[in-house]
Order: C-alpha cells, then structure tokens, then sequence
C-alpha cells in the first residue's frame, strides 16, 4: 500500500519561483452582460508548461488575495504582474505534478515532504487502512487501537481519516470515521463538529512532522466518537425527509463525473426504491411543487441511517464514477453534526431492523 503511494508521489516537485515569473495562459468568453470570463487553463514557468488545477487557483487566492472575480476586469498577467511589483513577499513555493500545477505556498512555512510522510505511514503499517494520493492531498485511514462496537446488528470500528497536502497548501486535518464492518466501507465526519487541524513543526529538534508523527501514534477522541455513536442511533430513530433526501442527491451530483453519469442511473433507480418516489407519494411534479419548509417537514419511506448507509455504499463501490467521494462524506458529516429535519419520529417504533436496503441491490 505504502509502496503503490510511493511510487504515485515520485512525481511530485517543488521549486521557488517569483510570481512575477509564472506566466499565465487562458480563455476567454464575452458574456451577453458585456462582461469577459476569463478562466486560466495553464501557467508556463522557465521553460516548462503546466496545466492548472482547483488547488492552483484556491492558493493563490489565498497567497494574495486574488480571486477569480478579478480576471473579469484585469488579464492573468496584468494581475501577476501588478502581485510581483506590489507584493513585498513575491516568491512562492510551487508544488507540480508531472504536467499538472498544485498549490503554491509560503516558503517560511513547514510543509510535509512526500517521502517523509510516506515514512510516517510506513511505520504505521499495522494500523493503516488505506492510503491514497489525489491532486496534492494524501488521504489515510488509521484504525484505532479500541474494541470494536454494535449499533444494532452492525458491528463498527473506530478509525481517523488524515488528510495531509503534500503541496504545502494548507494544513493536514483528522477527520473522525468509522468502519462498517458488515462491508468495510467508511463513515468520514466531513464537517467542523469532526475536524481538528494540525499545525506543523520547523526545522529543529521535533522535525516538520513531528506533530503529525505523534497524531497518528496517540490520536483519540473518546467524547467525538461518543456524538458519532449518539447520532447514528438517533438516525436509526428519524425518518429522511424531503430536503434532506435533496441534499444527497445534490452531493452526489457534484461528486460524479463528467462524463459518468449515465454509469450512475442504476445508483440513482436504487435511490429512488430506498427513498419513494416524491411525484406517487405526494402528488407533485417535482420537490421543486414544495416549498423547503415543507420539505423540512415530510417525510420519505426511509431513514436517516438508511440514506447515509447508502451514501457511504455509493463512494465504497462507485468510487471510479466519483471525483473524489468529499462531497458525499461532507452530507454525511454536516447531516450527522446538525439536527435531522425529523429527529426521533421513529422512536416510539421498533428501528432496531434496519433493512440493508443497498446492499441487497449492490453487485460485489
């Protein structure tokens, strides 16, 4: 596992540059406002060419303060040009990867270098459950040294998911998780309530990554596993209502491919046997017919827990169909962290049984 990662972070470089000496290339497109979007699609710096990534634009808003409004009213090089002669701190760290531009960074700044957090994972081989290298982030999942744990017939383990930017952009985060053991797929706590940064060392005694070496040996969190264990069963015990069902599927729109959706349609049939269909259910052409209070209020022929299991089934074994799999584990963290729209409106009934309604349907 380790090893693959290695092999995957060769690639990545870092260099120091000027901003002043990125020069960027791009298109354009004239509104019917009168207003020209410009968009940057690859950046050349000396003598080599790059295409620009999300986490490219994202740092160097956040470098400098210069977003994508401004290309409305300035061109890509007259806004890094204007940086460099303004900017009393011009030089950046710059992170690529083969032909692609990651993020740029602060170089007074500690950034964790990959094949020292590859080390760090190497020694954490008897805990680790996956490591996996995506657009200058590596995501690890660390079981815990706890028992495992039952919420009705299902058996949970404690894990946390790291997540740590190899391009210097930006902090590596813990993120509490579970593990369903029935089918090994995970529960990720996307949302502030599960989230603790970590801030890196300087170059003495304790290292750039000491404080990451000692997240991974001596992480816990007894009270925030405790809310996770607490809101699952209230989950078990709430119906899923029409906003929230809503919500899902706008997560998981955003997390599909491209060009994948129609390999997403039979996800999408499963969904609507878990969750009912809202046109025979409440007599309306679309849930655009009900007002979002209404949403809040009425109810699907589904649990919370049931759409979330469905979420994490859906990143577990559609993961190829997915960009990254975030946006779904972010509905499920921010869903968890709030209250549901019909909190407790099974508790008078017996959920203990919940029907593992997807995994009936899925194909392994």
């Amino acid at each position: 596992m380790v090893a693959a990662l290695m092999e995957q972070l060769a690639a990545v470089r870092r260099q120091m540059v000027r901003i002043g000496d990125i020069r960027p290339y791009w298109t354009e497109k004239r509104l019917k406002t009168g207003v020209t979007q410009r968009a940057i699609s690859r950046i050349r710096v000396h003598d080599r060419e790059y295409r620009v990534t999300d986490r490219f634009m994202q740092s160097l808003a956040a470098r400098f303060h210069v977003g994508r409004e401004f290309f409305r009213y300035f061109t890509p090089d007259e806004v890094f040009a204007r940086v460099q002669e303004v900017h009393p701190r011009g030089w950046v760290r710059l992170t690529t990867d083969r032909d692609l531009a990651l993020g740029m960074s602060n170089p007074d700044r500690p950034a964790v270098h990959p094949q020292e957090l590859c080390k760090l994972l190497q020694a954490q081989s008897g805990r680790l459950v996956e490591a996996r290298y995506t657009g200058g982030v590596v995501k690890s999942v660390h079981r815990l040294d706890e028992p495992e744990w039952k919420l009705g017939r299902e058996v949970f383990q404690n894990t946390f998911t790291l997540e740590t930017p190899v391009d210097g952009f930006g902090l590596p985060s813990v993120y509490l998780s579970l593990i369903r053991q029935i089918c090994r797929n995970g529960l990720i706590g996307y949302a502030p309530a599960f989230r603790t940064d970590i801030a890196l060392g300087h170059s003495d005694s304790d290292g750039t990554s000491g404080p990451l070496r000692r997240a991974m040996d001596c992480f816990s969190n007894e009270e925030g596993y405790a809310a996770i264990r607490e809101r699952l069963q209230s989950a078990r015990q709430s119906e899923a209502s029409v906003y929230e069902v809503q919500m899902f599927c706008r997560a998981l729109a955003r997390d599909t491919k491209p060009g994948a959706f129609h390999c997403m349609q039979p996800v999408y049939d499963r969904l609507w046997r878990l969750t009912g269909d809202i046109s025979i259910k409440y007599g309306v052409a679309s849930d655009q017919a009900i007002s979002r209070k209404k949403q809040s209020m009425l109810p699907m022929d589904c649990t919370i827990y049931e759409l979330m299991t469905f979420a994490t089934e859906v990143t577990t074994h559609h993961a190829d169909q997915l960009v990254s799999g975030r946006q779904i584990h972010a509905w499920v963290g921010q869903t968890l962290a709030t209250e549901y729209d019909l909190e407790g409106s099974l508790r008078n009934s017996d959920a203990d049984e919940t029907p593992a309604f997807y995994l009936q349907q899925s194909n392994r």
